[in-house]
């Protein structure tokens, strides 16, 4: 059964100039991405499929445009509540049979195609290890720009504590010019 959107206040929303620009190049270039995303690993065990849904649908409140879909043509657009929006067209699962399989799930949340309509999605990727997941979460740019799409995903991972995967080391200079690597130690 989807995933109810009762609660999602409705929205008649102009469209940026910026989002009418990437409406036409996808228009026009129907061959390239026009999306980008990012991938939080958490620590725990993974929740099912329908739990993710389910959550997800607890965050549309806060996330209207996520349930909204462009209409009119390049110089009317503009984003209304999407009648026909689930849960289920955005939200999907890569499940990896064992630990040699962690990089194979990840390349299909990157690179699966959106479901028609759809200009968002999450990937639940899991199956690598027992206490471990990640969270894939991609947009087209015609829905959102880098800084609306890193405070979506926040909004969508909430408030939890840093996970325990390793950091990246910091930078010592490598691959810098000479004079650049010297001036900063």
């Amino acid at each position: 059964m989807p995933t109810s959107t009762s609660s999602v206040p409705a929205i008649r929303h102009p469209a940026h100039s910026v989002d009418r620009a990437f409406l036409r190049l996808e228009r026009a270039r129907p061959d390239v991405r026009w999306d980008s995303g990012g991938v939080a690993y958490l620590s725990g065990p993974p929740p099912t499929l329908a739990e993710l849904r389910a959550y997800v649908g607890l965050c549309l409140p806060r996330l209207p445009l996520f349930a909204s879909r462009a209409e009119g043509g390049a110089r009317r657009a503009h984003w209304a509540t999407d009648p026909e929006f689930t849960v289920e067209r955005h939200v999907h699962e890569a499940v990896a049979e064992g630990p040699e399989q962690e990089r194979q799930a990840l390349g299909t949340a990157l690179n699966a195609p959106f479901p028609a309509g759809a200009r968002w999605g999450v990937w639940l990727v899991h199956g690598y290890a027992p206490d471990a997941y990640a969270v894939c979460y991609r947009f087209q740019h015609a829905c959102q720009d880098g800084s609306a799409a890193a405070l979506a995903f926040r909004t969508l991972l909430g408030d939890g504590e840093p996970s325990a995967r390793p950091q990246p080391r910091p930078r010592t200079g490598a691959g810098l010019p000479p004079r650049a690597a010297l001036a900063l130690g």
